[in-house]
């Protein structure tokens, strides 16, 4: 037993004797509180003949010893404690004397036993105000245990212990206003000058990026646990400034038909985040940890941009991000061709595996941390296989167009549900096929074949993916789509 449990409270209870049935009623639910380890002071109990009963009544309710005092309320209680008459008027001046002296008090708890005509409780005016139980003959049996564990202080929903202040409060405002300006005036922008949506989205973007000074982490230990926890932590925080981006790109997306977007302006973003976050200024001390937070924040967003482009049906964008060339301002390899899949820095960079140990240490039991956090944090507007198929589909343009043996790795695919991917099964329709074949950057249906056999011998001498995932790997383009019949139907 515990110490609330161990003490025995005494409680003496005040009612008015309306009736014999009443007073038996009375009898039985203070026998009830007897019955579960409370002392029960009760005038049929304790009062014997020839006792003066306002000594006993005023005795007991002035008492240090007595706990609590229950007033039994009914319509005669509430008469007699407002016209002070009776023993109910004599201790009523007693009791809402201390009532009224601290309004803070808790020693004395009304019971509501009976409602009057109009379906309210009854209750004397002095305690109107203070809250109260409900034993009227509805709620008596369900509202006893209540009462019971008010007296014995273990309440059926205890107040919670106190948390830890929450850091993350003192850092910079993560509500980000001049981002929320930006969306919410950009429809009437655009209804107003179609042609301004690339002098928005070049606003958009400059804050965005600025924005993402707050997010550099520069390790002070080499102990992995803690270097997985503040990777984590910082990804989690990164989230409100990573929903207005998702939200900018569903508006500029969803008018790209009147209002069509310089697809290179977004690509500059990535560009931009590349050169400043990426690549270490001459002479500046780094370690390759310093930039894992933004290898998955990079790769988030990018996944997204092709899942909103797609869904969207701004197929143009789609292409614009995936087959044409990036300008990184790397002072260490200036003339190298860069493209999409230098975004990813898997090679490099150890993102998944302390992501990874992340779960291990916290008993989640993930293969992957980088897959499981990029769709266990999915946007409300999204469904997980949406963000998966994005992810296979950056992974087998890498392979078809790039011709990369070491490709865009989708660390979501074993997450992937369903052998349904919908941009693949609807080539069949010539109309769609025309729509989207700029993102296989082909002119012609015979170039996406042999791509697509490409892909069928890609994938059938090299095992891409995890491992030690026994029989799952990332499937060709043709488990998805059969290469005869692609725009094979009007």
């Amino acid at each position: 037993m515990d110490k609330a449990s161990e003490k025995v409270p005494k409680v003496f209870i005040s009612y008015s004797w309306t009736n014999e049935e009443h007073i038996e009623q009375v009898i039985e639910f203070a026998t009830y509180l007897v019955n579960n380890h409370v002392d029960v002071i009760l005038d049929e109990w304790d009062a014997p003949e020839g006792i003066d009963l306002n000594y006993f009544m005023e005795e007991n309710v002035r008492s240090e010893d007595t706990d609590f005092v229950l007033i039994i309320s009914d319509k005669e209680y509430a008469r007699k404690a407002n016209e002070r008459t009776g023993g109910v008027g004599t201790e009523t001046q007693i009791i809402s004397k201390r009532v009224y002296e601290d309004v803070n008090q808790t020693k004395f708890i009304p019971i509501v036993w009976q409602n009057d005509d109009d379906g309210k409780p009854c209750l004397p005016d002095y305690l109107a105000s203070r809250r109260y139980f409900d034993l009227t003959p509805k709620n008596r049996y369900s509202n006893s245990e209540k009462v019971l564990r008010r007296l014995h202080g273990i309440p059926e929903n205890p107040k919670p212990k106190l948390g830890e202040f929450p850091k993350k409060l003192l850092e910079t405002n993560k509500y980000y206003p001049s981002l929320k300006e930006i969306i919410e005036t950009f429809d009437e922008k655009i209804e107003k000058n179609p042609k301004s949506i690339n002098s928005i989205s070049r606003h958009f973007f400059k804050d965005f990026l600025h924005n993402f000074d707050e997010f550099k982490i520069k390790f002070q230990t080499r102990n992995a646990l803690e270097i997985a926890n503040q990777l984590h932590d910082n990804i989690e925080e990164f989230i409100p400034l990573r929903n207005y981006y998702i939200e900018f790109i569903e508006k500029i997306t969803q008018v790209y038909e009147f209002a069509p977007v310089d697809g290179d302006i977004i690509k500059e973003l990535f560009e931009n985040i590349y050169s400043n976050y990426f690549i270490p200024k001459p002479g500046e001390s780094y370690i390759s940890e310093d930039f894992m937070n933004f290898d998955f924040i990079v790769r988030e967003l990018f996944l997204y941009t092709i899942t909103i482009s797609i869904k969207n049906e701004y197929y143009q964008l789609t292409s614009n991000l995936l087959n044409t060339p990036y300008f990184f301002n790397d002072p260490y390899n200036s003339n190298d061709t860069k493209t999409f899949l230098d975004l990813d820095k898997r090679r490099y960079v150890r993102t998944d595996e302390y992501l990874t140990y992340y779960c291990k240490e916290h008993n989640l039991n993930k293969l992957t941390g980088m897959g499981h956090f990029l769709i266990s944090r999915i946007h409300k507007n999204y469904v997980i296989e949406e963000l998966v198929n994005s992810d296979i589909l950056c992974c087998h343009i890498s392979i078809i167009n790039l011709q990369d043996s070491d490709g865009w790795f989708p660390f979501t695919y074993i997450y992937k549900e369903t052998k349904y991917m919908h941009l693949y099964q609807k080539l069949i329709s010539e109309s769609y096929y025309k729509k989207v074949k700029c993102i296989f950057d082909i002119e012609s249906k015979e170039e996406l074949v042999k791509k697509i056999k490409y892909s069928d011998e890609y994938f059938g001498k090299m095992r891409y993916g995890f491992r030690s995932v026994f029989m799952n790997y990332v499937k060709p383009i043709s488990e998805y789509i059969n290469a005869d019949e692609i725009a094979s139907r009007k």
